[in-house]
């Protein structure tokens, strides 16, 4: 498969803004742990990274949240954007998948508050990775992995 990959940077958590996310998903290790939201609202105490995605899962995002690349007082955010539509801007890139499903607490595999929207009839999750060149601490040139998230539509359980 291939898409379009196109780097972003926001100042501020506040300052996102990706046309045609609608639902966004992240682990806040303070305040209520898994979030599945169609908006990010305020700022969460602990968050490092968060994904996105439009309804028809052809656009995602990902992007990273941290202190060091903030202005001191909030953490800075930068990320990217995988366009798999063909309708984006970015550099042409291939891309990689898996699909999966996300177990239900009822299963019996995992612990969980059953009631959380993440968790809502039975989901199929998939996961896009594209590599990118990079310098590794011994400043030899590596592939470094970028994993985006979409979460399939609820369905009936």
């Amino acid at each position: 498969m291939n898409g379009q990959l196109k780097g972003l940077s926001f100042a501020t958590w506040s300052a996102i803004a990706i046309p045609g996310i609608s639902q966004w998903l992240w682990m806040d290790t303070s305040g209520g742990g898994l979030h599945l939201e169609e908006s990010l609202g305020n700022r969460p105490a602990d968050v490092t990274h968060l994904w996105g995605w439009d309804a028809a899962g052809t656009r995602l995002a990902r992007l990273r949240v941290d202190r060091d690349l903030g202005d001191g007082d909030e953490p800075g955010v930068r990320g990217a954007v995988l366009d798999l539509a063909g309708n984006g801007e970015g550099q042409p890139i291939e891309v990689e998948t898996w699909d999966g499903q996300i177990w239900h607490p009822s299963d019996g595999r995992i612990n969980a508050d059953q009631q959380h929207p993440v968790f809502a009839g039975t989901r199929l999750t998939r996961l896009f990775t594209v590599y990118r060149d990079c310098v590794d601490v011994d400043g030899r040139i590596t592939q470094a992995p970028l994993t985006f998230v979409h979460i399939e539509a609820e369905t009936t359980r």
